[in-house]
């Protein structure tokens, strides 16, 4: 391989590498070096290869993050590497560069240097042998598969280029497969290009390679059961590049992770590029963004996602950990709730929501403890039907939760029945729709000394619901305990979990808002449901014995007066 051969370089010329440290972490890692063939001339060298194969070379923030890539490969590190780069500004054409050079070149290393463990490594376990002389595998996935086809034409339009199939003839390498989604060279090697949507059926490959492109609509799911596990048995490298949104996404939080690491002195596994690192090296696309900015407006959330680089969690999900952070009842704060967990207090007076679980989600009972003696404010307006009006909201404490799991419903009514007795609830809000229908008529047989308001999910109840709880929060009506043992335990974490997950969405016809949990298979929002149950059934001074039941929980001047409270 007359375009890879390297020399011996000066120690001050080899990169730092801590053997000993990785070895004592990892019992399977065994140095064995060829002499005077650093790593770090392997990958210049590699990137060179990829550069001759592409025909151009690659802009310098584009460096980096495929000599990263590289390294990873040859000492096998098995890392999960982040890219986020702005639009159209080459992190795809990064990655089919460095694939189609590693595609070409790693067969022939392995037979080169066969003692060399970074191209032939012998498991110190069980002396097994594996090595790259089969090829270097490499597939691509994204949540459609032309988003997928993208890397993947640009590898096959880099083989097809006249001086890329001079190099092949003269190692006699040639295509013996290729069509829409794969292409294998004779040497063993191969790309694929695959769809992982959440209906895809994407397991059984082994991969030296993995690259998620547009990771950033890839469930947690799909991403680490299905494609991770693809690189494990042979310690390949995960790569994961996408853009900037409005969702906590499995891409945003492999982001953070890597930052994270960084910044605890780990080894820098995210790359980040902005559109003005980019604009340094190509005028046109300085010429082209800098009209998108006037268009769009340079403090508009699409431009500083796609451009900027900046994930807009606010527009995106309901919730952010700092916001309620704020609303956690600590040792270290004065509040006249507790920051524990508790029963139920002589004298405080309590408000309950009830969230009724399918097969394979949860029941979860909610208790609010609510100062209807004491609102903390009070609006006045005027209605042209009904004339004056007067709204009042009033604070409210979480102080416990219930959950329970199954379909055995008549267990869990008599569960929440005694659950509930010693707390006294003046107010209830349930959910009064599918299995919640028939323990609601229940409800109504047994509950004459309370406020019982049955809910039925719609598009509007569903609105009012998600206004309450967002206008709570940003006003701190509501408050959350955070004591340490509360946050061990169970039901603290699952409702936690659950509430930085909430998305938010509006309607793109009617605008109704709808909070719900992220669209991947395990997400769950029955602790949230519960919460704006509860949060609804204190919203009003309870009366005594009432049970009110509609199709829709709020008459029209209500959803006019609570659209009123800011959120």
């Amino acid at each position: 391989m007359r375009l890879i051969m390297v020399s011996a370089l000066s120690p001050s010329e080899v990169e730092e590498y801590d053997y000993a440290s990785l070895a004592s972490r990892v019992d399977n890692i065994v140095a064995r070096r060829t002499p005077g063939v650093s790593t770090e001339e392997l990958v210049d060298r590699i990137l060179v290869f990829a550069e001759a194969i592409a025909g151009h070379k690659f802009y310098p923030y584009q460096r980096p993050f495929a000599y990263r890539v590289v390294y990873c490969v040859l000492e096998r590190l098995a890392e999960e590497l982040s890219a986020l780069f702005a639009r159209q500004s080459g992190k795809s054409e990064a990655l089919a560069m460095i694939t189609s050079s590693l595609m070409f070149v790693m067969p022939s290393l392995a037979k080169a240097f066969p003692d060399d463990d970074r191209f032939s490594y012998q498991d110190p376990k069980t002396g097994d042998t594996r090595d790259y002389s089969e090829g270097f595998w490499t597939a691509i996935f994204a949540p459609k598969k032309d988003q997928a086809g993208i890397i993947f034409s640009r590898v096959k339009g880099f083989f097809n280029r006249d001086t890329v199939k001079q190099m092949c003839s003269e190692e006699g390498i040639t295509f013996t497969h290729n069509n829409g989604d794969t292409l294998r060279l004779s040497n063993g090697s191969y790309i694929k290009c695959s769809t992982a949507s959440d209906q895809s059926s994407i397991e059984g490959y082994t991969l030296h390679l993995g690259i998620l492109e547009e990771s950033q609509d890839i469930s947690d799911e799909k991403a680490s059961k299905s494609i991770g596990p693809m690189m494990a048995a042979v310690g390949g490298t995960i790569v994961k590049i996408g853009t900037s949104n409005a969702k906590k996404s499995h891409f945003y939080k492999t982001c953070k992770r890597n930052e994270r690491r960084y910044r605890q002195g780990g080894a820098k596994n995210h790359f980040l590029v902005r559109w003005d690192e980019a604009a340094k090296y190509n005028s046109d696309y300085e010429r082209f963004v800098l009209k998108e900015m006037a268009r769009l407006g340079e403090r508009s959330d699409e431009f500083r996602m796609s451009y900027c680089c900046e994930f807009m969690l606010a527009r995106g999900m309901a919730f952010t950990d700092k916001v309620l952070s704020s609303l956690c009842v600590t040792r270290r704060k004065y509040a006249p709730f507790h920051e524990i967990l508790g029963g139920p207090m002589m004298g405080r007076r309590y408000a309950a929501g009830i969230d009724f679980g399918k097969v394979h989600d949860s029941t979860v009972v909610t208790i609010l403890d609510v100062d209807w003696d004491n609102p903390r404010q009070t609006l006045e307006g005027f209605d042209e039907e009904e004339g004056a009006f007067t709204l009042e909201i009033f604070g409210k404490h979480l102080v416990s939760w219930m959950e329970m799991q199954g379909d055995d419903y008549e267990a869990q009514f008599l569960a929440i029945q005694r659950y509930l007795r010693p707390w006294g609830a003046e107010r209830i809000a349930l959910d009064y729709t599918g299995v919640g229908v028939a323990l609601g008529d229940k409800f109504k047989a047994h509950y004459d000394d309370c406020d019982v308001e049955f809910v039925s999910y719609s598009d509007q109840s569903k609105d009012m619901l998600g206004r309450l709880i967002l206008s709570d929060v940003a006003t701190g009506m509501i408050t959350f305990p955070g004591g340490p043992s509360t946050v061990e335990t169970t039901e603290y974490k699952e409702f936690w979990a659950q509430m930085l997950d909430l998305e938010k969405e509006y309607k793109a016809k009617s605008g109704y808002l709808a909070l719900h949990h992220p669209n991947m298979r395990g997400a769950k929002d029955d602790y949230c449901d519960s919460l704006q149950l509860a949060i609804y059934a204190a919203s009003k001074r309870p009366h005594g014995g009432d049970i009110e039941e509609s199709e829709n929980v709020f008459s029209m001047d209500e959803q006019e007066d609570l659209a009123r409270l800011p959120i």
